[in-house]
């Protein structure tokens, strides 16, 4: 294929992944995912940082939110985005590394890992993260290679948003800072002012958070760890070995296209030997270097990472493809590669589909997004008017039934989540005693009391019969939904309660 083609063929091959995964759960998806009910509680108010980590992916859902309320496709554009500039900062560093045609299979075996398709309709920090880390190490090489300085002030901003997307960003930058350290040519690179700029800007851009971490314990390191929980004894070495077993099937549909292109082999492939030390360190450093420090910081420190943590840690792994194949894969095994391609773009997209339409009645059981959130909404906002005659400006209790009730209801009320201040610090005590507020927690039963929590927030709330809900289409119609809730009326005399702005 002449050259001149490649861009054009790279930008339409983004456009089709990141739209299909655009349409195709936008159509499908019954209800908001958990991360983006977190986000969209998180964005009603633009703080330095919040209990579970930093801001950006909050503000940037916020932002989306603000324009189309209620609705899954600011953080499905917001998600597919993200992807797009990681398939394109990859491909621009595959093709200096390798030309054209080898950029070509790059990006065409990263679309097909898993952590970039099926999970990517659900927006979040792990999401927003691979844009910026993709990024960084994008301009990392090329600002070693050129020692331009723009290149270190863009590696300098994706580093500082990266952090302030999610702290794992660091697994990037310290990888990045041990390449320098270590690769002699990559070395001179200190004796030059870029580096230091890059660290300057990313510092700069965190000044914020870091000022809110200190003021807030460094809340948000705590739930990290939390999160992480700790192995002893055998499963000190146990699950990190099940984490890198998880990691392996999500890049299994790109290892069985290479083999379908190693296997196509037909003509021998000649290939002009050349000195790329450097090159070849840079690859196996920004590809590996990570996801190593992840395991190595979880078999010293104890700390276990999840499954879906690795997402951004393969960013740059089939840049490894052409460094390890590229006398084994010829030019029939490339075709062979592009051939088998749209199979594995395609089944990802159908089998989402298949979950979201029929998945509950072929597994017998209802994923989270098979819920009611609308309707939930929609009803605790009438019943509040009706019973107060005022906006629903606050809601209190269990995150994700709460924030449902911000991402869908008219009114665009704040969550105060599971009544703790550590959660939601933000919520002014003098405007909820105000505005009052609409308590909501999930029952199995008929149960006719208030959670001790929420009791203890609010000892007037007036105890509603349990709400009943129909689940909604495509759900297992014989588990209906049932709630507490219950009504933390507004101040005697007060008046109608504004909006927050």
């Amino acid at each position: 294929m002449p050259q001149r083609h490649h861009p054009l063929l790279i930008a339409g091959l983004i456009l089709l992944q990141t739209t299909s995964w655009v349409l195709v759960p936008y159509f499908t998806l019954p209800n908001a995912p958990l991360d983006v009910i977190e986000g969209a509680v998180w964005g009603r108010q633009f703080e330095l940082g919040y209990h579970k980590g930093p801001p950006l992916f909050a503000w940037a859902l916020g932002l989306g939110l603000q324009l189309l309320p209620g609705s899954m496709l600011p953080a499905l554009l917001l998600s597919q985005f993200s992807l797009g500039l990681a398939y394109w900062a990859v491909w621009r560093v595959a093709r200096r590394l390798y030309g054209d045609d080898d950029a070509l299979i790059v990006l065409l075996l990263m679309t097909t890992i898993y952590f970039y398709g099926f999970p990517s309709p659900e927006f979040n920090p792990i999401i927003l993260q691979m844009a910026f880390s993709a990024i960084a190490g994008s301009f990392f090489y090329t600002a070693l290679r050129d020692d331009r300085l723009r290149d270190w002030v863009i590696v300098g901003i994706a580093a500082g948003l990266g952090l302030l997307t999610r702290y794992s960003t660091a697994m990037y930058l310290v990888a990045m800072a041990v390449f320098v350290l270590l690769q002699p040519q990559a070395r001179l690179c200190l004796k030059r002012p870029g580096p230091y700029l890059a660290a300057v800007i990313t510092l700069l851009i965190m000044l914020p958070h870091l000022y809110w971490l200190q003021n807030h314990n460094f809340v948000s390191f705590a739930y990290v760890d939390q999160r992480a929980g700790f192995s002893r004894g055998w499963n000190r070495v146990l699950l990190p070995v099940h984490f890198i077993g998880s990691q392996f099937l999500a890049l299994l549909p790109p290892l069985v296209l290479l083999l379908i292109g190693l296997g196509a082999r037909s003509e021998p492939v000649v290939t002009a030997p050349r000195d790329n030390r450097f090159e070849k360190w840079f690859v196996i450093a920004i590809a590996l270097g990570p996801v190593l420090l992840v395991v190595m910081l979880a078999l010293i420190m104890g700390r276990t990472p999840r499954a879906m943590w690795g997402a951004p840690l393969w960013i740059f792994a089939t840049l490894l493809v052409p460094l390890l194949f590229s006398d084994k894969l010829s030019a029939t095994g490339r075709r062979w590669v592009a051939r088998a391609w749209p199979v594995m773009f395609l089944l990802p997209l159908a089998l989402y589909a298949s979950a979201m339409v029929v998945g509950p009645q072929v597994m017998n059981r209802n994923k989270r997004v098979h819920f009611p959130g609308q309707e939930l909404a929609r009803t605790v906002t009438d019943t509040w008017r009706r019973e107060t005659g005022q906006p629903l400006r606050f809601v209190a209790g269990q995150m994700w039934l709460t924030g449902n009730v911000v991402f869908y209801s008219s009114d665009r009320p704040q969550s105060f989540t599971a009544a703790s201040r550590i959660a939601a610090p933000w919520i002014d005590n003098a405007r909820l005693r105000q505005c009052g507020a609409m308590l909501l927690w999930p029952i199995a039963l008929d149960e006719d009391e208030i959670p001790h929590n929420l009791a203890a927030a609010f000892p007037d709330a007036r105890l509603l019969p349990p709400l009943v809900l129909k689940p909604p289409p495509n759900a297992l119609q014989h588990l209906p939904f049932r709630f507490g809730w219950a009504i933390a009326q507004p101040a005697p005399g007060a008046a109608a309660c504004p909006e927050r702005r």
